[in-house]
């Protein structure tokens, strides 16, 4: 009966950290660093920065994250975009609920 009680119990322990670790897939697939560029089609303003919808000549869209903070060493490159703007940005890839988002290290 204990060895059945301890049976049960590494199964669990088990079961659980295969669900944690299929959790953490969900939550978004990362990607390399890249660089990217395109026209603006949408800015929508964070507490931080804001996130340019950006669409690249070969019709791929990006939602890049930009801010002082994700600029890091390269912060005085932030500033603001416009609709419409042609930019360039480097940073990593990632993706979530089907849509291509970047972290932008390096804005251009």
């Amino acid at each position: 009966m204990e060895n059945l009680i301890r049976l049960f119990m590494i199964i669990g322990v088990v079961a659980m950290f295969g669900h944690c670790t299929s959790d953490k897939n969900n939550a978004g697939e990362y990607h390399p660093e890249r660089y990217i560029s395109g026209e603006v089609r949408q800015i929508q303003r964070g507490k931080d920065g804001y996130t340019a919808k950006i669409m690249t000549a070969d019709y791929q869209v990006y939602f890049a994250t930009i801010s002082i903070p994700n600029l890091g060493k390269n912060a005085a490159q932030y500033r603001e975009v416009e609709v419409g703007e042609t930019i360039g940005v480097k940073g990593e890839v990632w993706e979530m609920n089907g849509e291509t988002h970047i972290t932008v290290r390096e804005l251009k």
